[in-house]
């Protein structure tokens, strides 16, 4: 079982991929991963390395700080 830290960055990850206007689906494709990887972050199924946090950051034009400082609010 997860943190609800953990529940708490999947949210916020998916408010940013919705609110930059992709799909998981176009995500995916910019990430260089299947669908399924966005949805299972998504969803907190699967835990998300600080790199992929990096990399989903730069894809949805977000600063990774900006997040993080979010979350710990």
């Amino acid at each position: 079982m997860y943190r609800v830290e953990h529940e708490q960055l999947a949210e916020a990850l998916k408010k940013l991929r919705e609110k930059s206007g992709l799909t998981q689906r176009d995500l995916a494709k910019k990430l260089g991963k299947p669908q399924s990887f966005v949805a299972k972050i998504e969803l907190g199924m699967q835990p998300i390395y600080v790199w992929e946090f990096y990399d989903w950051c730069e894809a949805v034009e977000t600063e990774p700080p900006t997040v993080l400082s979010e979350l710990s609010q």
